[in-house]
């Protein structure tokens, strides 16, 4: 929102893709209108009523009504209040079954919805909560492996009933469907599935969002978070930068010309922990070798420049490797030096290692290469993300056989259907012989989307020609 435009927002956010739709139908409480309009004498629209996925009021329990003024557009500058508009519940017989499961849902919901701005969840530790999950409920076959057959069929069950919500309407209840979406989520899980679906798995799986939450605490308090800078990651530095007895030492040998030794008496430390504490300040004290002579001091500072281990530098200046953590610890700038070249040198050989897997397997999806080289895309997503992104978007899109194809003529038929009772319901109200193509995609949103497809949808059209008033203007016919 803060670029040069907006333009294919909703296609961008993955709202058209959903199957959720981007539609505002109005949701509010009757008992919440009637305690706002003796409150304030007038009731107002309550934001966690509009959520999606909430369609039961959190203070009163009751089911909440919907107004559907703002979902065809018809009436999307006006100003309206929930006591203005007539109520469209639809049918209340919810089983207990799935009361429970939108109550909890609703509450998903609203967890989400209030996070603080900014913040974000990780999908690997999400992924990694889910797997979890799964291995409680005995989902999990050999090696971890998906048990999708049995998958499908445990969703979907879980999924049967909350498609009587009009939002809902495009849940899988089918085990085939059910299968083909949990796979998408689990082996691409950053591939961005729309918050209502994630919702719904986080309940299924975890039952609500406060055990979800406790769990992904946990995991991300585990991990930590992980940082290419050594002095964020360095316990040593941060004692030192929490003992006070550092900047005495500091100031003593910068300011009153004491000697290291000399400090170190007062102080009734060892000389070197003063050294390595002028050194975290970036002050070199004068050395005094007894084993680091000048020739060896500058091959040992020159291999650990490079990266090279304690043991390889140890090795070849013959030196213990206590001296040389000696040395990193009280050369300034030293240690740094070295932690870089290591980062560097490690980043390299993973992206190497990453880079020749996908060049040599070009045809290979990115979750089978992540399988193979897991030590590698493991580091990289920890520590150089943008660059594995980067390199995963650059392969570009695979040539692949989607096992989900839109069947057009079931589509068609079905709203075909739709509008053909529907203009019948609408004419039967009003009195009329025919109705409008905006009145049926009020009581039929899927239909609005689909209006620009109508040659893939003939019986559709054919249903909306018949039902419709039409307008000839020259030899065209269009719809009104």
């Amino acid at each position: 929102m803060r670029g040069s435009g907006i333009a294919s927002l909703k296609f961008r956010l993955g709202l058209l893709t959903s199957r959720f739709r981007a539609d505002l139908p109005l949701k509010s409480c009757r008992a919440c209108i009637e305690r706002d309009i003796a409150a304030y004498n007038s009731a107002y629209w309550h934001r966690q009523h509009q959520l999606p996925g909430v369609w039961i009021c959190p203070i009163d329990g009751c089911r909440l009504h919907r107004h559907e003024i703002k979902v065809s557009g018809q009436g999307k500058f006006e100003w309206v209040l929930p006591d203005d508009l007539p109520e469209r519940q639809g049918p209340t017989n919810w089983s207990p079954e799935i009361r429970d499961r939108l109550e909890r849902l609703a509450s998903a919901s609203q967890a989400l919805g209030s996070m603080p701005p900014g913040y974000h969840l990780d999908t690997a530790i999400v992924a990694n909560c889910h797997s979890r999950a799964l291995a409680l409920t005995g989902l999990l076959g050999p090696g971890n492996r998906l048990r999708l057959d049995e998958l499908g069929e445990a969703y979907a069950a879980f999924a049967t009933g909350l498609q009587e919500v009009p939002e809902l309407a495009t849940v899988p209840s089918d085990p085939a469907a059910a299968r083909t979406q949990l796979s998408r989520m689990f082996y691409r899980p950053g591939d961005g599935a729309h918050p209502l679906r994630q919702l719904l798995l986080t309940i299924w799986l975890h039952g609500t969002w406060a055990k979800f939450e406790e769990a992904y605490d946990g995991l991300a308090a585990a991990s930590g978070p992980l940082t290419a800078d050594p002095k964020a990651n360095s316990a040593t530095v941060t004692a030192h930068a929490r003992d006070p007895r550092v900047a005495i030492a500091t100031t003593a040998v910068t300011e009153h010309e004491r000697s290291p030794t000399s400090v170190a008496k007062e102080l009734g430390v060892d000389v070197s922990t003063v050294v390595a504490w002028l050194a975290s300040e970036g002050i070199a004290a004068n050395r005094r070798p007894k084993k680091l002579k000048p020739p060896v001091f500058e091959a040992a500072v020159r291999l650990l420049e490079t990266g090279a281990s304690k043991a390889a530098v140890a090795s070849q200046a013959g030196v213990s490797a206590s001296t040389v953590t000696k040395l990193l610890r009280t050369q300034p700038g030293l240690r740094a030096r070295w932690n870089d070249a290591k980062l560097s040198a490690t980043r390299a050989e993973h992206r190497k290692a990453w880079q020749d897997l996908m060049g040599q397997n070009p045809l290979s999806p990115t979750p089978i290469l992540r399988a193979v080289a897991a030590r590698a895309y493991a580091w990289l997503y920890r520590n150089d993300r943008a660059w594995l992104s980067a390199s995963i978007v650059a392969r570009g899109t695979l040539p692949q056989s989607s096992a989900v194809r839109v069947d057009w003529d079931a589509r068609d038929q079905a709203l075909a259907a739709a509008v053909r009772r529907t203009a019948e319901q609408i004419c039967a109200s009003t009195g009329r012989q025919r109705c409008t193509v905006a009145a049926i995609c009020v009581a039929v949103p899927d239909l609005r989307a689909k209006l620009g497809a109508l040659d893939r949808l003939p019986l559709t059209a054919r249903a909306i020609r018949e039902v419709t008033w039409q307008r000839r203007r020259s030899t065209d016919t269009k719809l009104l």
